[in-house]
């Protein structure tokens, strides 16, 4: 039975946070548990399994196991039967590959991202694939539509302004402060971070992209300020220091604090370059007088201002993206539709290996005739269905009368 590639997904377009959550699955639970559904379902010779903080996707090739049997299986095993019912609707699904293909060269693409056009989730589902391989289920299907994505991500980035700019406001505010100072001097730039909540757990994640190493961190309770330092390895500030304005040894802060009106409004440096921004909402940073020319203050609605032009420089290059991924998606069908004659070219391969083996000497020999004979079928595939006129193409081939010499295909 021909094998098909199938899929589910569980995403923020069909399911809220509190579900999607259940669904977020540790490193350390991820192999065994492909290990159980291979067990389970003994077709399944591909799995990827991917999980963020907006989706929950599972790409499977198999011959008989279907999308919903794997869903309820997974239903059962994350949660328990009785959460069957309430579960299942909120999953998209299918069983054919034309469909799959198109949902994970969406999702790839950043097309289903919750911020349109999102590059990291291709970083995610590479990596998903290198555990997949790592667990000898990387499967052919899968294999295939991994190489399609790499390259129907080149095209985007060559052919569109899809990938340009950000539209993350936490990735904005370290761009803007990697600008203001320039590229080589930003780095040892010291940089205050305002609170502990997901803006600047955000802006932390990102940092891995502009390698600032200088940063410090503070937070009304001091315990989540001091836990999220730990976990990003840089160094916790005190509040009161904050509170009494002892701001002058910073290049830049950034500010994004809920609910505290003009929480900073004084005690920057004025002799030199200051960066400030200030992500929240109510505003942070109210400055007691007016600012020196040496101070730059970005607001939330500046920040925005900038991802807006981002997000619709994106929008207009969605047109052509989709028209990128129909054409990347045929490609992939004609691989997909000659999957049979592929299986009857490598069933035919060691047998002609075998017969011009028995006609030549020379090791090399054989193995370019067998090369040039395997091109032909596969130019003819007519061919594959009589031995008899394969071995007058052998014959052809090697130059030696097959009567004189016989051989048996």
């Amino acid at each position: 039975m021909k094998s098909e590639l199938r899929f589910l997904s569980l995403s923020h377009r069909q399911a809220p946070v509190a579900l999607r959550q259940r669904y977020s699955l540790p490193e350390q639970v991820q192999e065994p548990l492909a290990r159980q559904i291979q067990d389970e379902f003994p077709d399944i010779r591909g799995l990827l399994i991917l999980t963020t903080c907006n989706r929950f996707e599972c790409w499977f090739e198999s011959a008989s196991t279907r999308a919903a049997t794997l869903r309820d299986y997974l239903i059962s095993a994350l949660e328990g039967p009785s959460s069957q019912q309430s579960c299942r609707e909120r999953f998209e699904l299918s069983d054919q590959t034309q469909a799959t293909v198109n949902h994970l060269f969406r999702v790839a693409a950043g097309l289903e991202s919750a911020v349109l056009g999102d590059a990291e989730i291709l970083h995610q589902i590479k990596r998903a694939f290198l555990k997949s391989a790592s667990w000898k289920l990387q499967g052919s299907l899968l294999e295939r539509s991994l190489q399609s994505i790499f390259r129907l991500h080149k095209r985007i980035s060559n052919e569109t302004a899809f990938r340009d700019g950000t539209t993350s406001t936490a990735y904005k505010a370290l761009k803007t402060i990697a600008d203001e100072f320039g590229p080589d001097a930003a780095a040892d730039k010291k940089i205050l971070l305002v609170g502990a909540g997901d803006i600047i757990g955000q802006v932390l994640k990102y940092n891995d992209k502009f390698g600032f190493s200088n940063l410090y961190l503070t937070n009304r309770t001091e315990a989540r300020a001091q836990a999220m330092a730990s976990t990003y390895g840089i160094q916790p500030w005190p509040w009161a220091r904050l509170n009494a304005g002892e701001l002058g040894s910073f290049d830049a802060i950034i500010s994004a604090v809920s609910h505290v009106p003009g929480l900073i409004s004084s005690g920057w440096a004025g002799d030199r370059k200051v960066v400030l921004i200030d992500l929240a909402v109510p505003g942070n940073i109210a400055p007691q007088q007016k600012l020196g020319k040496l101070v730059s203050l970005y607001d939330l609605d500046a920040i925005a201002a900038q991802l807006q032009h981002t997000r619709e420089t994106r929008l207009e290059a969605a047109g052509r993206v989709a028209e990128i991924l129909a054409e990347e998606q045929a490609l992939f069908q004609q691989w997909f539709n000659k999957q049979p004659l592929r299986s009857k070219l490598a069933a035919w391969k060691p047998r002609v290996r075998a017969a011009v083996a028995i006609l030549l000497t020379d090791r090399e020999q054989v193995r370019l005739e067998t090369a040039r004979i395997m091109r032909y079928l596969a130019r003819d595939p007519e061919l594959l269905e009589s031995p008899a006129r394969i071995e007058m193409l052998i014959e052809e081939h090697c130059g030696l009368a097959l009567v004189e010499t016989p051989i048996a295909l």
